[in-house]
């Protein structure tokens, strides 16, 4: 069951409504999956406000709940540690270039690793390579499973056979494979009533193959948020003066911003085909700011230049949308604190819950906003 829509309201609305369906008594567990903290937050908050109630709940992160996916299908004992996570493969790496950097096909790391008496380059080269192979698990899946049939070719691939030696349980694209296999007499039954999947921006080709094999056993809901009710995934960027028509390449700021969106429609489009039901809960944002006409040009994928003239709302007490050149990030700190205290003590925002402040790096913000912003809530 697949639902879209371009807000988020109407997406909680109808996630509400097919966790109701369901008739869970009070001691059954909703497994419900996000992408963030912040969205599980706010997730509950929104169903305790519409349902009256939210508890007894499992929130998932993906990369967690598929690994539980697997451990219950295929009855796996859940207190074994993982030896391909990729904090467990650094000191594996770290033991193993030891034995294998003599050999020919290392000839690169070993030039890398020329001159580093203290063993700093070679703790951090263990580091990205485990990060490497955990990004092939879940993204190249068959590549790692092709190596391990072939003698070693490439020295990625002579590590990655002496990994899987020392291992003594299978690797996710291992388990994967098996679960494929044996999907037929697999134990499905604890998610009997259903899996719901919100607000996901993208997930690995490998862990919607998992899905798309899990809907055909148990109930599956996935809600997407999307900015466009038409086809959009084939938009692209453009050079200034190209003057060919937006329709036959989309909107520029989806062909320019939405490259994570457009990838994760097409690996749906590629990998789920057991789609039962698609509801679309698309709504135009009807008004007259900035904002919204941007939205609905985005929603209908049609070219800001036919609207006939120049549209601005800098004469209005709170524009729709405001863009703030700051010299520095505590300056962008002090800029929203002002921002912020003016929209509450202007009434035109009534309560917290209706402010969401979101960084792209929100490290390097959390101690200028602890400067900025009083510890007084008043």
């Amino acid at each position: 069951n697949l639902f879209k829509s371009n807000q988020i309201e109407p997406l909680v609305e109808a996630l509400a409504v097919a966790v109701d369906c369901q008739k869970l008594s009070p001691l059954e567990e909703v497994n419900l999956v996000v992408q963030s903290q912040g969205m599980a937050s706010w997730v509950a908050l929104q169903l305790a406000d519409r349902m009256g109630i939210w508890a007894n709940s499992n929130i998932w992160f993906p990369r967690r709940f598929f690994n539980h996916v697997l451990q219950i299908t295929l009855r796996e004992d859940p207190d074994v540690q993982d030896f391909f996570d990729r904090e467990n493969l650094i000191w594996p790496i770290v033991d193993l270039l030891h034995e294998l950097l003599p050999r020919d096909e290392f000839l690169p790391l070993r030039h890398y690793l020329k001159g580093d008496t203290r063993s700093i380059k070679k703790y951090q080269l263990c580091h990205r390579l485990a990060q490497m192979f955990d990004q092939y698990l879940a993204f190249r899946p068959e590549m790692l499973l092709e190596w391990e049939k072939k003698s070693g070719e490439n020295w990625q691939q002579l590590l990655w056979q002496k990994l899987v030696e020392r291992s003594d349980n299978p690797h996710l694209a291992a388990r994967t494979k098996n679960l494929f296999e044996q999907a037929q007499g697999a134990n499905w039954s604890p998610f009997q009533h259903g899996v719901f999947l919100f607000g996901i921006s993208t997930l690995p080709p490998l862990y919607l193959r998992i899905l798309n094999e899990m809907g055909t056993h148990v109930p599956v809901f996935l809600f997407c948020l999307t900015p466009s009710e038409e086809y959009w995934v084939q938009t692209e960027s453009r050079g200034r003066n190209d003057s060919e028509e937006l329709w036959e390449k989309g909107h520029p700021l989806l062909a320019s911003l939405g490259k994570v969106g457009r990838e994760f429609q097409e690996l749906l489009i590629e990998n789920i085909d057991k789609i039962d039901m698609e509801t679309d809960l698309f709504q135009a944002n009807l008004n007259p700011h900035v904002l919204g006409r941007l939205q609905r040009d985005i929603l209908q994928l049609t070219s800001p230049r036919t609207l006939g003239g120049e549209i601005s709302d800098h004469q209005e007490a709170h524009p729709s949308i405001q863009l703030n050149i700051c010299h520095g990030a505590l300056r962008e700190v002090e800029v929203l604190h002002q921002h912020l205290l003016h929209l509450l003590h202007s009434g035109f925002v009534s309560v917290p819950d209706e402010i969401a402040v979101l960084a792209p790096k929100m490290e390097v913000y959390a101690p200028l906003i602890e400067a900025v912003f009083p510890d007084d809530p008043k």
